[in-house]
């Protein structure tokens, strides 16, 4: 189970968990153990009236040491407003920053991104 902090400002909706959790905006924290999914949506405050995306342009994971137990995009897919990322791992006490890339079918390219902290117990 995840544990989420009050929103620190509304741009759409960014959730974590097993199970859609209630919308947050920048900050997770996750289990060493836990397979958490990040949901962003992007039609909250990113995509114009007509506006989808028309491909997912990657997940990132910073900083990245392969090999060491790190946070790990394990899949990702999206659909028309949304994108999603499997999430396993990471060192307890570690802080990442999850960011996802978007294009749309304006040809805009769209970037978000969460800080996530892997608990220490």
């Amino acid at each position: 189970q995840s544990l989420l902090l009050p929103p620190l400002g509304r741009r759409g909706g960014v959730f974590l968990a097993r199970r859609v959790e209630p919308a947050m905006s920048g900050y997770a924290l996750k289990s060493t153990a836990q397979v958490a999914t990040c949901l962003m949506d992007w039609q909250n405050g990113y995509l114009a009236p007509g506006e989808r995306i028309t491909a997912d342009l990657g997940w990132s994971v910073q900083p990245c040491h392969e090999g060491r137990g790190d946070l790990e995009i394990v899949e990702q897919r999206h659909d028309l407003f949304r994108s999603w990322a499997k999430l396993v791992g990471g060192v307890r006490g570690r802080v990442y920053i999850v960011s996802n890339r978007v294009r749309t079918n304006d040809d805009r390219v769209l970037r978000r991104a969460i800080v996530m902290r892997i608990a220490l117990g």
